[in-house]
């Protein structure tokens, strides 16, 4: 079985080496370091292991024996999921609730609400002007929270804020029942942000990206939030209309922001955000933790070896053709 890794990721790779091709006999594994490469063994690739590269429907047309496409993480929004249910290939993750990945990306967002009230950017002034005592500061403890997309991440990061005793609420798609034991104040639609971000110092974006919740938090939402408050992004970047974000900056109708991803990834250093002091940016390293490559290298493990044997795939996000089959039966029993 032919295993195509298309991104140049080395810790990963050394990771595939120490851990899985020991335990994975029939195996050839390719590490591509460009599009080039990838393209090249794309057509006897029967499995693709990816992350921000994904796969379109370009690569499917060429891919003739693919029938695996499995991602490093949670994350799969560089997938063309139709082209690949047409295909009949299937796309599985590595779910982020209890993995290392939701765990590590609510660290990384606790890591710039911090940054953002505690004013660490003035430190190193403070103590180049012998002072102490200063920069006066805000806490989290009392402060009212928004979490925006309540899944794995969402859920990792309500546990931690609330045991730091800050005010959480949410907001979902939908309104599930186990949201009431996770210690919310109130748990609101996204129909109803605009509603939700009122009256909070914080609020964390951990929401998938698909064309329903892209640019959700438009101008609109930043004109509701409250002049004084942070809004944090540990999801992706388009979440976020970039020129109402600016202008909202610009228009002081925000104290800042945290974020871990940015457009255009990976940014541009001459990018006029890495120069603004409200600003806390980190490189997309949320989740890239040691905790992270644990669970990945485990569920990307498994798959691998149940693809090879030929029993059934855990954590499929698309619809193959046994499952439209499955659901057609349905229909017509019904």
């Amino acid at each position: 079985m032919k295993i195509v890794l298309t991104e140049n990721n080395h810790k990963l790779q050394e990771l595939i080496d120490e851990e899985i091709k020991p335990e994975l006999e029939g195996c050839d594994f390719v590490f591509c370091h460009s599009e080039e490469e990838i393209r090249k063994n794309l057509p006897d690739a029967e499995v693709l292991l990816t992350s921000s590269r994904g796969i379109s429907r370009e690569d499917l047309e060429i891919a003739g024996k693919l029938r695996l496409v499995q991602f490093v993480g949670a994350g799969y929004d560089s997938a063309d999921l139709e082209a690949c249910s047409e295909f009949d290939v299937k796309v599985a993750n590595v779910p982020s609730w209890r993995s290392g990945n939701a765990e590590s990306v609510a660290e990384t967002a606790i890591m710039h609400m911090l940054i953002l009230a505690k004013r660490t950017h003035l430190f190193e002034e403070t103590f180049r002007a012998r002072r102490i005592f200063a920069p006066f500061s805000t806490a989290l403890w009392k402060k009212r929270v928004l979490v925006v997309g309540l899944g794995g991440v969402g859920h990792a990061i309500v546990e931690r804020l609330t045991g730091l005793g800050m005010e959480v609420v949410g907001a979902n798609r939908t309104i599930r029942p186990q949201f009431s034991q996770w210690g919310l104040k109130e748990v609101f639609p996204l129909s109803r942000l605009d509603e939700a971000v009122r009256g909070c110092r914080f609020v964390v974006l951990a929401l998938p990206s698909n064309p329903e919740t892209d640019g959700i938090i438009n101008e609109k939402i930043l004109q509701a939030m409250d002049p004084d408050s942070w809004l944090i992004n540990v999801a992706r970047p388009n979440l976020v209309d970039r020129e109402a974000f600016l202008k909202a900056l610009d228009e002081n109708q925000l104290a800042g922001a945290g974020l871990d991803v940015i457009w255009g990834e990976p940014a541009d250093p001459d990018d006029p955000l890495f120069k603004d002091p409200r600003l806390s940016l980190s490189p997309h390293t949320g989740g890239v933790t040691d905790e992270f490559y644990k669970g990945a290298i485990a569920g990307i493990k498994e798959n691998l070896s149940r693809q090879r044997d030929g029993r059934e795939i855990l954590n499929v996000v698309n619809e193959t053709s046994k499952k439209r089959r499955e659901k057609n039966d349905g229909n017509l029993s019904g």
